[in-house]
Formats: structure tokens, C-alpha cells, sequence
């Protein structure tokens, strides 16, 4: 059966993964609902593009009906108030397709608006949901003890050996160390994953609590299987 400990950093990953999982499900449908936004934007201004020629094309016919008309009552058309008439007829054809193209671009542009809103609202809920994991793991830590002075009864990790304050050069992964193996070159890939392409919070985390979480985790084989697998997948993903 589990200790205390052990049940707590459990739950604590849980909670962790969770909340990361809850921030990326949110920006997931964000993105989904800006997708769709942009869509139907681009549908606008093709919908307000046909209104635009078939508008255009229906004056058109009256425009010819008119002046055949004035013709077979034998009016010039190209003269005084028939002629007036017709750059008057010209001029509200002009500006009445504009409006419907402006019409068109208004609303694609509201539509874009909400996308783009959408989408940084996507961004702000993955981010909260990072920090709601990075609190769950600092507070799970700190119950656990891993924030606390070490007394002088703390027993080392068995493969832990201290490398100094060489922090892109071999230190601040003893996590990795501990769970691979010092002979194993995978902790030195996790570590450029740690330093390179991890979040900052998580790399904060890390160095701040490692060192006493791989002294915990030594004797704990099981523990350390499941977070090789985890570290592999970093190693080959490069993202938490």
C-alpha cells in the first residue's frame, strides 16, 4: 500500500494533468470556434460579392429596358433631362453596390473580430490552466515536505551525485539522473528538453524541488518507471 507521501504526489500529478488537460481542451474548442468564425467570414464577403453582380446585373437590364424605351418613343436619350436621368440611374446603381460589398465587409469583419477574441482567450485558459498545475505541484511539494530545510537524518539518493552549480553544463537534473541512470545519456537529453523547451514554471519547479524529490523517489522503482515513461515522452515531444 502507498505511503502518505506518495498518495499525495500522486494526486497531486493528477490534479497537475488535469488542469493542463482542462486548459488545452478550452483552447482547443477556441481555436474550433475561431476557425469557424473565419469561415463564415470568408462566406460573407463571397455571399455580398454575388449580391454585389447579381445587383449589378439586374440594373443593368432595366437600365437597357429605359433607354429602349425612350428610343421607341423616339426621346435622345444622350441629351438634356434623359441624359441627367441616366447618370442619376448610373450613380445610385454605383452606391447601392458598394453598400452591399460594405455590407458583406462589416459583418466578415465582426466575425474576424470574435475569431481573433476567441482565439486569445484560448491562449489566456491554457495558460491558467499551466498555472493552475504549477500551484497544485508547489502546493502538493510543499505538503510533501520537499520545501523544508533537509535535516541531518536526510539520507541521499544512491545514484545522486552532485555536480555543482553547472546549471547548462550537467547540474539541476537530478530527477533525470536519478530515474535513467548515471551511465544512461537519455538524462542528458531530458535535460536540454529542461533547459531548451520547457515551460519556464516547470523548469522553475524542477530546480527548486528536484534534488530532494529524486533523494524520495531512489527506493521507489515503480515511482520511477512511470516517470521515465513521462520524461521520454518530453524527450521525444518536447512540449509538457
Amino acid at each position: 500500500m502507498c505511503d502518505p507521501v506518495t498518495l499525495l504526489l500522486i494526486s497531486t500529478g493528477v490534479q497537475a494533468v488535469g488542469a493542463i488537460a482542462e486548459g488545452r481542451d478550452a483552447k482547443r474548442q477556441a481555436d474550433f470556434s475561431a476557425a469557424v468564425g473565419r469561415q463564415q467570414a470568408e462566406r460573407e464577403r463571397e455571399i455580398a460579392g454575388q449580391d454585389e453582380e447579381d445587383f449589378r446585373r439586374r440594373q443593368s437590364r432595366l437600365f437597357a429596358q429605359k433607354r429602349a424605351a425612350l428610343g421607341a418613343s423616339g426621346v435622345d436619350s444622350s441629351t438634356g433631362s434623359p441624359l441627367l436621368a441616366a447618370k442619376d440611374f448610373i450613380s445610385e446603381e454605383e452606391f447601392m453596390s458598394l453598400r452591399i460589398l460594405s455590407g458583406g465587409q462589416t459583418k466578415a469583419a465582426r466575425l474576424e473580430q470574435g475569431s481573433t477574441l476567441s482565439e486569445m482567450a484560448g491562449r489566456g485558459s491554457l495558460r491558467q490552466g499551466f498555472m493552475r498545475a504549477g500551484s497544485s505541484l508547489l502546493t502538493g511539494f510543499n505538503s510533501a515536505g520537499f520545501g523544508k530545510t533537509p535535516t541531518a537524518t536526510t539520507t541521499p539518493g544512491t545514484n545522486i551525485k552532485p555536480l555543482g552549480p553547472q546549471k547548462f553544463t550537467g547540474g539541476g537534473c537530478w530527477v533525470a539522473r536519478e530515474v535513467y541512470g548515471e551511465d544512461n545519456p537519455e538524462w542528458l537529453r531530458f535535460r536540454e528538453y529542461l533547459f531548451n523547451d520547457a515551460p519556464k514554471w516547470f523548469m522553475n519547479l524542477y530546480l527548486q524541488y528536484g534534488e530532494k524529490f529524486a533523494v524520495w523517489i531512489s527506493n521507489k522503482k515503480l515511482l520511477k518507471a512511470c516517470i521515465r515513461s513521462w520524461m521520454n515522452t518530453r524527450i521525444n515531444k518536447g512540449k509538457i
